[in-house]
């Protein structure tokens, strides 16, 4: 029988891609805390998703009944910290869930309820984040739809996996500090003439 609460690490088969809501009223591809913390020091890229590829992957998850290899769209919840009383009733509430799974004799049943539970996880940060306004893409893979490729200076390979539908950007927003601009964004739009390519003129320091 499969173990509802694991304290340890255990590796899984979930992979996950995060993106940022923005707008006009909340330009986050102006947003200096976004420069600093994702862009490396504002020298990085801010890249937006072509909204018909979004769309599309949306569209693959409802026309399946296929549950592998599926892609979920998710936004992800804020948090406050909770008070030691509260964490007291959420683990007595888990405790009530994993005793009425036990009662559940079919592994397979079991194997998706678990499921459910692992890739919650995943969509809860603290409310210090709020201001990301983060989506995320979530996939759990077969094993033998995991890539490995060399992860820098580490010895320990970074494992990704691929989606079905082929990547496709709407615009991309060069960093302020972003280096060799008069090179990069010629490239940019010789690669793809339908990409919106500017520069970020957010004062930065």
């Amino acid at each position: 029988m499969c173990t509802l609460l694991q304290l340890d690490y255990e590796p899984t088969n979930i992979f996950l891609s995060s993106m940022s809501k923005s707008s006009d009223e909340n330009d986050l591809s102006n947003s200096l805390p976004m420069w600093k913390q994702y862009a490396d020091n504002a020298t990085g890229i801010c890249l937006t998703y072509d909204r018909n590829y979004l769309k599309s992957l949306i569209k693959e998850k409802s026309d399946t009944d296929d549950n592998d290899s599926k892609v979920e769209f998710y936004r992800v919840c804020y948090t406050k910290e909770l008070e030691s009383d509260d964490n007291k009733v959420i683990l007595e509430q888990i405790k009530i869930i994993k005793k009425e799974l036990k009662k559940i004799y079919l592994k397979d049943s079991q194997s998706r309820i678990l499921s459910e539970f692992d890739i919650v996880r995943y969509l809860f940060k603290e409310s210090k984040y709020e201001y990301e306004q983060e989506y995320r893409l979530i996939k759990e893979c077969n094993d033998d739809e995991i890539e490995i490729e060399k992860n820098g200076e580490m010895k320990v390979p970074r494992l990704f996996t691929y989606l079905s539908e082929n990547l496709k950007y709407s615009k991309i927003k060069l960093g302020p500090k972003c280096d060799d601009i008069d090179y990069v964004a010629p490239y940019i739009k010789y690669v793809d003439s339908g990409i919106e390519v500017t520069k970020s003129q957010i004062p930065y320091r």
